[in-house]
């Protein structure tokens, strides 16, 4: 359907799951979700076409990574998503 609307892209495919069901599936932005993997050498399995194996490898990450978090307590994957933004170059100024 989304390829019909020419509008087969991963931000597009992954945003009202993530918005409605914040607690299990994750948004993501290919660039963000990205660096995010090689910070912790995970495999992404990551293609641009839009594929299950490359979201379950992000779903299965975000759960990793909020099992990590734990001592931040994160109340879903929205908390997860803002840790990846956080440590992403150029998205965060510390000061």
């Amino acid at each position: 359907m989304l390829e019909q609307l020419g509008a087969a892209k991963w931000t597009t495919m992954t945003y009202f799951l993530f918005f409605a069901h914040p607690d299990k599936y994750m948004f993501v932005k290919p660039t963000i979700t990205k660096h995010a993997f090689e910070l912790s050498a995970f495999e992404i399995n990551y293609k641009p076409e839009l594929n299950w194996l490359t979201y379950k490898t992000v779903l299965d990450f975000s759960k990793y990574l909020a099992e990590h978090l734990e001592d931040l307590k994160p109340r879903d994957m929205i908390d997860v998503q803002s840790f990846m933004w956080c440590i992403a170059p150029g998205t965060y100024s510390g000061g």
